[in-house]
């Protein structure tokens, strides 16, 4: 499945299978991390990377994510084609609908932080 990401760093292949049988590709492409060297103050340091989902009623168009480092930049990147694949309407017929959350990491709330502690 063509993707317009240039330089595709990580991929997943899945399959879709409709209720009669009929398979169809979907694919979760992730591109490469760039560091961001703007005038502009609101994103001078961040990191990015894109992301685009392609398959059935999902085809969605490359996506820039941000990061205040690279390991945030990826794993946002991460956390939002496991938000597109769940809220696609074929979410529960995709191979990977198995694991929990396609495989891919959620954000992490403030009360998902561990801290660790003197022992």
């Amino acid at each position: 499945m063509p993707t317009d990401i240039t330089n595709v760093i990580a991929s997943r292949d899945m399959t879709w299978t409709r209720v009669d049988g009929v398979e169809f590709p979907v694919a979760a492409y992730v591109g490469d991390l760039n560091y961001v060297d703007s005038s502009d103050p609101d994103i001078e340091g961040q990191w990015t990377a894109s992301i685009q989902v392609l398959g059935p009623s999902i085809n969605y168009a490359v996506t820039t994510v941000y990061g205040s480092d690279s390991v945030q930049a990826l794993y946002h990147t991460l956390a939002l084609v496991r938000t597109i694949l769940s809220s696609s309407m074929i979410a529960s017929q995709i191979d990977f609908a198995i694991l929990p959350n396609f495989g891919f990491p959620t954000l992490l709330t403030t009360g998902d932080v561990i801290v660790p502690t003197d022992s």
